[in-house]
């Protein structure tokens, strides 16, 4: 779960898909919390849950948002179950929207988190901004971790590595000795 201020304009029928958040599995599975500027359904600027149930590149139903705009989200996959679900938050902390529910691949454990926009070319006019980034990476998490949770499940400092500030893309890594209460 983020913020995520979201810097690409709309593109209207010219839009670009923008993967923001992955969750992947042990072998493939994945739920991304994707943003399409202008082309979702209607043309309109929108988030989506894409998964790969059965192999297949699948979209849940979208979700209008505003260009510009910062948003809490907090996207969840469960890979035993194969679900995903997304849920979306304004700066007063109401709920955009309803939760968004889609499936996934079964029968795998989480591997990575993917964070930053991998899928169209990026340039000074498209920079989103990523902030309070928090990571339940427990069965046990509250789902879905909003921005006026009352009891939080511990949030643990990662080691950072590569990237300067300047850079496009700045990866965190850790491993579980590496967890900060």
């Amino acid at each position: 779960a983020c913020w995520i201020t979201l810097g690409p304009t709309d593109a209207g029928v010219g839009s670009g898909l923008f993967d923001y958040l992955g969750i992947f599995g042990e072998s493939g599975a994945f739920a991304m919390l994707q943003l399409n500027n202008g082309g979702g359904p209607g043309s309109t600027y929108a988030v989506n849950i894409e998964t790969d149930p059965g192999g297949v590149t699948t979209h849940s139903t979208y979700q209008t948002l505003t260009p510009g705009s910062t948003y809490w989200f907090s996207l969840t996959a469960d890979f035993v179950a194969g679900t995903a679900s997304l849920s979306i938050y304004n700066t007063s902390y109401s709920q955009v929207g309803s939760t968004i529910t889609t499936t996934t691949k079964t029968g795998e454990d989480i591997s990575a988190i993917y964070i930053g926009q991998n899928q169209t070319s990026v340039d000074v006019l498209q920079t989103s901004y990523f902030e309070n980034i928090v990571f339940a990476y427990s069965g046990q998490a509250i789902a879905p971790i909003g921005p006026t949770s009352t009891t939080l499940p511990t949030v643990y400092l990662l080691s950072k590595s590569g990237g300067n500030g300047s850079a496009a893309t700045t990866t965190i890594v850790s491993d579980p000795t590496d967890l900060k209460a």
